[in-house]
């Protein structure tokens, strides 16, 4: 009884620490997906890098920093965020009045590397909820 005890309490410490990176993954992938659009970077080369960082670092935003309980959440939102960034930059460009290309670009660039990163996310967390659902019977 006494292992018992320990091992959940082992557990508890490992997922804090677990969602602790998570966290960090999070923010670091939300960083990167801010500073690479804001650079507006021309090389293809780089671009593809940048996106491979991006859906690996949302990977891991999805194994680690997802729980159970958050999980509906989660999903609500990264459905919200994916379904709403397209309009949303056509609403904000026009509301604002921006013409300029170079602009343009900057917020696309923004836009687009947040959605590279959350999609990843939104998936693995769905997958778990589907195995999950599907484990229960």
């Amino acid at each position: 009884m006494a292992e018992k005890k320990a091992s959940k309490k082992t557990s508890k410490v490992q997922q804090a620490k677990l969602n602790t990176y998570g966290s960090i993954v999070f923010g670091v992938g939300l960083a990167i997906a801010i500073i690479a659009g804001l650079i507006n970077l021309q090389s293809d080369l780089a671009n593809q890098i940048i996106g491979a960082t991006l859906v690996i670092l949302g990977l891991a935003v999805g194994i680690l920093n997802i729980t159970k309980a958050e999980s509906q959440s989660f999903l609500i939102a990264s459905l919200v965020i994916v379904t709403l960034l397209q309009p949303f930059m056509s609403i904000f460009m026009q509301m604002f009045n921006i013409q300029s290309q170079f602009v343009s670009q900057i917020i696309s660039g923004i836009f687009m590397n947040i959605g590279i990163f959350v999609v990843p996310a939104a998936l693995i967390v769905a997958l778990k909820v589907a195995f999950a659902v599907a484990k229960d019977e």
